[in-house]
């Protein structure tokens, strides 16, 4: 009678296994990203657009957009920049397309630079921290500090 082989392989093939299955996959880093930002998302889109409806419509296109390039994101020099640029695009996309009341947020982007109205956005009328603000828009805190000084001259003068 012989013996049944040794199960090391299988064995061995299982513990690889549960290896990579603790290694973070490309999908659940980006669910991870998702869920640390959709709802700060949400509050500029929602802030951007008037609309619980269209920033929540806005942020499922964004979020849907970012999955699709995913691995390129990650594999950019900053990839919370483009994560914010892909979201600002698609928000004054859905601004664009849709019949919306006029707001005052408006305003502000009618006279300053994109990235400086959001900066405004974020810490004046939302009430983020610089850090959380730097954060969410993918820059260092010191360009926050020199986008909202040239956005409060901007304002200032005119």
């Amino acid at each position: 009678m012989t013996r049944p082989p040794y199960p090391s392989a299988r064995l061995c093939s299982a513990a690889d296994d549960r290896g990579r299955s603790l290694r973070p996959s490309a999908s659940q880093g980006f669910a991870a990203f998702q869920l640390l930002y959709e709802h700060k998302y949400l509050r500029y889109a929602q802030e951007r657009l008037g609309s619980l409806a269209l920033g929540h419509g806005a942020v499922v296109a964004a979020f849907s957009a970012l999955s699709a390039i995913w691995a390129e994101v990650l594999g950019r020099s900053c990839p919370g920049t483009v994560s914010w640029q892909v979201l600002g695009h698609t928000v004054s996309a859905v601004r664009s397309a849709s019949v919306c009341p006029s707001i005052d947020v408006d305003a502000l982007y009618e006279v300053l630079p994109v990235l400086q109205a959001d900066a405004v956005l974020l810490r004046d009328r939302l009430g983020m921290s610089l850090s959380g603000a730097a954060d969410l828009m993918g820059v260092d805190e010191s360009a926050l500090v020199v986008l909202q000084r040239l956005a409060d001259r901007s304002l200032d003068e005119a």
